[in-house]
């Protein structure tokens, strides 16, 4: 989210509808879990968003700060290449996601 956005992720949280979206893609990432059999701690979302707000407010990830530098070369794939592909697999919808994923490519 902090690379889609170019906030940080003190902004991000602080920000209702960015973290709302925050919220949408980790739903839609449990989605594909489970589809794979993986169980996931009951609250997961709320206590990873929770976590999250211990770092400092201007924090960035290590992907926005290479999409700010324009690096090719960063987690892109891994992070929503993946998730696409495997949401392909298991014929599960993951807009946010992609919606995410595509607008990252355009930057």
């Amino acid at each position: 989210m902090t690379a889609y956005s170019g906030k940080t992720i003190g902004a991000v949280l602080s920000d209702d509808k960015l973290k709302r979206i925050t919220e949408n893609i980790m739903k839609e990432v449990i989605l594909i879990g489970k589809a794979k059999n993986i169980d996931f701690e009951q609250g997961v979302v709320e206590k990873t968003l929770q976590k999250a707000k211990d770092f400092p407010y201007e924090t960035k990830t290590s992907f926005q700060r290479d999409c700010e530098k324009g690096n090719t070369r960063n987690e892109g794939d891994i992070f929503g290449g993946t998730l696409i592909r495997l949401a392909k697999e298991y014929n599960i919808s993951i807009p946010t996601i992609t919606e995410a994923c595509r607008a990252l490519e355009v930057k």
